[in-house]
């Protein structure tokens, strides 16, 4: 099978007084993915009525070859996949004179594939091949993603800095139990990105962090600080295929879930000597 290839167009760079700017794009692309499906097959060749993007483990004794009472797999190796990124990135570095600095990185991605399951799994047991669902977004991949910081010189010696993330969430998978099925037990299960979050901006968090400088008479300094996590007290959703993609009995996916990721808003003080 041939390799995957990857393209990277990489380094648009320009100054602007003090700030520097980057631009980067970037573009992946592979061929002949493996995986094994489901083999079974009635007298006529299909795999259901409705064609092969089903789980199906009830093959009655004709969809099975003879002898044979199990469900059957064969290899393919017909995945394919592609993702195109761009990478933005301005930078202000922090300087005495201007007593303020920052960076801002942005990116913006499509990710797609022909497989309804997750690359690197060893079987797909919800289709009878392995590009029944055609071309999708990738599950588990954000749209976009930006990340800032941010510092500050204050009276006295004190600085603030900030730290501000915002994505777009991952995308992930639809399963539904509730929906027409063309044969007893046939179910669907999409495992790629086919469902984002509901919100335009799936995650955020803020941080921040107050620090003073002590400078010492023999040149060492003591930095005191507090840094207060998620100061927003954001509630980030996790997104699974079993939990916002989850339709149940009916065919409408809520696209939310009761699961987290990250920390709850919490604080840190500490003290760094510096010699």
């Amino acid at each position: 099978s041939s390799p995957p290839a990857r393209l990277c167009f990489g380094g648009i760079r320009k100054r602007f007084g003090a700030w520097q700017t980057t631009l980067t794009l970037a573009h992946n692309r592979s061929n002949n993915g493996f995986i094994y499906v489901r083999g079974n097959r009635m007298p006529d060749g299909t795999y259901t009525p409705d064609g092969d993007a089903y789980i199906r483990d009830n093959f009655p004794p004709e969809g099975r070859p003879a002898g044979y009472t199990g469900r059957l797999n064969i290899g393919s190796s017909r995945g394919k996949s592609h993702y195109t990124a761009i990478y933005l990135q301005a930078e202000k570095p922090w300087d005495e004179r201007s007593k303020w600095g920052t960076t801002l990185a942005l990116t913006v991605s499509d990710a797609k594939s022909n497989q309804a399951r997750s690359f690197g799994e060893a079987e797909m047991f919800n289709a009878g091949s392995q590009d029944a669902y055609g071309w999708q977004p990738t599950n588990g991949l954000e749209r976009w993603r930006f990340v800032g910081t941010g510092i500050v010189g204050l009276p006295f010696d004190f600085r603030l800095s900030t730290t501000v993330t915002l994505a777009s969430g991952p995308r992930f998978g639809y399963v539904t139990f509730g929906a027409p099925s063309p044969c007893g037990g046939c179910l669907r299960f999409n495992e790629a990105g086919v469902l984002k979050p509901k919100k335009f901006i799936g995650y955020k968090n803020v941080d921040l962090r107050l620090a003073k400088i002590f400078r010492m008479p023999w040149g060492h300094e003591l930095t005191a600080d507090i840094q207060a996590y998620n100061i927003f007290d954001s509630v980030n959703r996790s997104y699974s295929i079993w939990g916002a993609g989850n339709a149940g009995g009916g065919t409408v996916a809520p696209r939310e879930e009761n699961g987290t990721v990250g920390n709850a808003r919490s604080f840190q003080a500490g003290l760094k000597y510096s010699f």
